[in-house]
């Protein structure tokens, strides 16, 4: 090779060296940048750009393959989110030893269902035969449209609520299964899986219904004279809450102050039944007052008082479902679907647990309609006779025949 050649071989080496290298580089440097849009645009403009799809298949990984747990609170004061943000709206405090149903995460913080208590709001506008009307519907976390959003509502989506008592032009009800709040990670243990909040809601119920109960068979018992107090069920009922339930130190709590109240109330009444023994006075004989209260209003018997906190209890039920409304308002509910029982009235007297009712009614081939009983009729003044009852059913306790509340007799 000449020497003349050698310059232009170099340059020609040269020039074929450099644009390898610009275009290895160039085949690198629009995919770092591809990338980094859709980085961006998965944490900023998800909603505004949909066609980006990578991170909601991302998310929908992550929820299918999240393993729903029980976590216990650790602190005092520890605040629920709406969103998962140190900055985001405080729907309540949590004390120490709650427990929360965690479904989901996201970054610092779990994914957690509303607790038991939680209300959300829909405008009724937009609710019409218990189906929204309408698509984005708020809904907030009080009756007011300047309460936080806490998610939507959609055309055809079901809703059972009642109309708000702060505010009429809204309906309370409860929060969907798609509604979650956040609570920061830190604050949280895994106790187990989603079952042991579900026992745990379980045994809250029961023993609030015990604490119940108990607190109107207190009423009922004190109302009787000393000798016939039972006041060795009442105790056992305390007892129970307050040795079984310890995992729920505030009915455990109630429950001796109850108990306390309860004892205080039983001593005064011995000490009257003392002092009327040792004046000669009969506990069973009414005083003077008394019977002429009795002639004016319809006595009040045992067999009465026997179904009161049954009464009561059944009323708290309701009243809970209803806004609290009071015992008036329910039986008059009560009586729009009640049913007539013509019959002759006859006294139950069997010697049985649980029978559910006082008095046997029969038709006219002397065969039992059902049993009956009223905590405001005296039945006692129909026996024997034939009377047409306003009646509502009640549990019969699997007994052989129907039961029912007696309202009034026609």
């Amino acid at each position: 090779m000449s020497k003349s050649y050698k310059p232009y071989l170099l340059a020609t080496c040269l020039l074929s060296l450099s644009i390898c290298f610009a275009s290895d580089s160039d085949s690198e440097l629009p995919q770092i940048i591809t990338s980094t849009e859709v980085g961006e645009s998965a944490i900023d403009e998800t909603a505004e750009r949909p066609t980006l799809t990578s991170p909601v298949i991302s998310e929908s990984v992550e929820k299918a393959t999240f393993s729903s747990f029980t976590g216990r609170v650790r602190g005092k004061k520890v605040r629920m989110r709406i969103n998962p943000e140190l900055d985001g709206y405080i729907i309540k405090e949590l004390n120490n030893g709650d427990l929360l149903a965690v479904i989901n995460e996201k970054d610092d913080f779990w994914a957690v269902e509303p607790v038991a208590d939680t209300k959300a709001y829909v405008f009724r506008s937009f609710v019409l035969d218990s189906t929204v009307e309408g698509n984005h519907v708020n809904l907030r976390l009080e009756p007011s449209l300047e309460a936080p959003i806490i998610g939507h509502l959609n055309t055809g989506d079901k809703v059972d609520g009642t109309i708000s008592p702060i505010n009429g032009k809204w309906l309370e009800i409860t929060p969907p299964k798609n509604i979650s709040f956040f609570v920061s990670k830190e604050f949280i243990e895994n106790v187990g899986g989603p079952e042991i909040k579900v026992e745990f809601e379980t045994r809250r119920c029961k023993v609030e219904e015990l604490l119940d109960i108990t607190s109107l068979l207190v009423k009922a018992e004190l109302r009787k004279n000393f000798s016939e107090i039972d006041v060795e069920r009442l105790v056992h009922s305390y007892n129970l809450v307050i040795n079984d339930f310890k995992d729920f130190p505030e009915y455990v709590e109630q429950a001796q102050n109850e108990l306390t109240s309860l004892n205080e109330a039983y001593l005064h009444k011995k000490i009257e039944y003392l002092e009327n023994q040792a004046n000669g006075v009969d506990e069973s004989v009414a005083s003077e007052e008394e019977m002429e209260i009795a002639a004016v209003s319809d006595t009040v018997t045992d067999k009465m008082k026997l179904w009161e906190p049954i009464e009561e209890s059944l009323y708290l039920t309701w009243a809970r479902l209803n806004e609290d409304r009071n015992m008036h308002e329910y039986y008059d509910e009560q009586k729009l679907n009640s049913v007539i029982l013509t019959g002759i009235v006859e006294s139950y007297n069997a010697a049985v647990k649980n029978k559910p009712g006082s008095y046997i009614i029969r038709d006219e081939n002397n065969l039992p309609i059902g049993y009956v009983y009223s905590s405001n009729v005296n039945l006692d003044n129909f026996i024997g006779r034939k009377a047409s009852l306003v009646t509502s059913p009640r549990p019969n306790n699997n007994f052989a025949f129907p039961a029912y509340y007696v309202h009034e007799v026609e």
